[in-house]
């Protein structure tokens, strides 16, 4: 009897005789999934979508910003490198001082027709004309500058001068006659009335127009002086 419960035993300890422990156990349960898994799992993928967003939105306001900076930067450097506009003479201007006398007519014609009523051009264009040999041209520029100033002195001269040079006595005295009115201390004024008048016979209008010349001249010796 000693001996057969030696052999079961043995038996039960090599795992040969009797139930397995794994078996006499019970069933392996499996670890069930805790509910509040999923819920965890959905709170990390709205921090990472929260997250992404916040650095696209981040993204989005360092792009703004480097292109405000650089269009900034564009635009002074633009401003910077282009050249200042030029008055609407200076291009006839270059061609005259140059000699070429055709391109600064015209450069100063194609300025006129965008400014007509611009004095200024209509006196630089009777000088480009003068310097052409084109007398009447510039005649026509003066007196239609005369029609929108009429009270510039310095318009009434010029025009004098021109008609004198071009021996229209008569047009030059009643030049002068105005411009010496508008301006009587100028002397190109007195002195182109004081000629045209000798040399239309106005001996009186001649004589006093010689004597505010000669005043005229020692007043500006006087001033040359001090």
């Amino acid at each position: 009897m000693r001996q057969g419960l030696t052999a079961r035993g043995h038996s039960s300890d090599t795992g040969t005789g009797g139930p397995d422990l794994a078996e006499s156990a019970g069933p392996v349960r499996r670890a069930q999934p805790s509910p509040d898994r999923p819920r965890d799992r959905d709170c990390g993928q709205a921090s990472d979508r929260e997250g992404r967003e916040y650095r696209e939105f981040w993204g989005v306001v360092v792009m703004l910003r480097v292109g405000i900076s650089i269009g900034v930067g564009l635009g002074l450097l633009m401003a910077c490198a282009s050249p200042p506009p030029r008055a609407p003479g200076d291009i006839a201007a270059a061609y005259l001082t140059a000699g070429r006398l055709p391109e600064a007519t015209r450069e100063i014609e194609r300025a006129i027709l965008v400014r007509p009523r611009d004095v200024s051009l209509r006196r630089q264009a009777a000088r480009i004309y003068v310097e052409s040999s084109r007398a009447d041209r510039a005649v026509e520029h003066l007196e239609a500058a005369i029609q929108l100033t009429p009270q510039d002195g310095g318009l009434w001269i010029d025009l004098g001068e021109i008609e004198r040079d071009r021996e229209n006595i008569a047009d030059a005295y009643v030049a002068f006659r105005r411009a010496s009115a508008l301006a009587p201390t100028d002397v190109r004024a007195v002195s182109g009335l004081a000629v045209s008048a000798e040399n239309l016979g106005f001996s009186e209008e001649a004589s006093e127009a010689y004597a505010r010349w000669a005043e005229l001249k020692l007043s500006l010796g006087a001033d040359a002086a001090e």
